[in-house]
């Protein structure tokens, strides 16, 4: 396992880790140097740069247009990510491309499909293959 933080996904800017001791232990996280971006606190330092360094692959512009992007560059998934909201952000997109399959005005099918593949991956790749732990977000929150 390299230490090596891979860039701002969003800025291309360094990363930093971050140490927070708190009376029943430590926490870590990384964080851009540049625009402030991060994830979540991990109870361990190879866990968070794990988490920074593994990217979801950008597919084409059709699954990632401008439209879905923050004023300063951010993604929306990311942030909702960021905020712990993704499990249920990408099964609910997954669901929503498929049940609209051959229904949007000029999109064709493939890519409808490859946008329903892409949130699956995505999923599959953060909750089932590294084991991240799911969080939806309820009134309990």
């Amino acid at each position: 396992m390299s230490n090596k933080l891979k860039s701002c996904p969003f800025c291309g800017a360094k990363a930093k880790i971050r140490k927070d001791v708190y009376t029943k232990g430590e926490l870590y996280v990384v964080k851009c140097t540049s625009c402030s971006c991060c994830l979540e606190w991990f109870d361990t330092e190879k866990e968070a740069i794990e988490a920074w360094n593994r990217r979801a692959e950008r597919m084409s512009d059709n699954i990632h247009p401008d439209h879905y992007k923050l004023s300063n560059g951010v993604e929306v998934i990311d942030f909702i990510e960021a905020l712990g909201l993704g499990a249920g952000f990408e099964l609910g997109n997954a669901i929503k491309y498929i049940s609209r399959l051959g229904k949007k005005n000029g999109e064709d099918v493939k890519t409808t499909i490859d946008k329903a593949i892409w949130y699956l991956t995505r999923f599959k790749d953060k909750y089932v293959n590294n084991s991240q732990k799911m969080t939806f977000f309820d009134k309990n929150h």
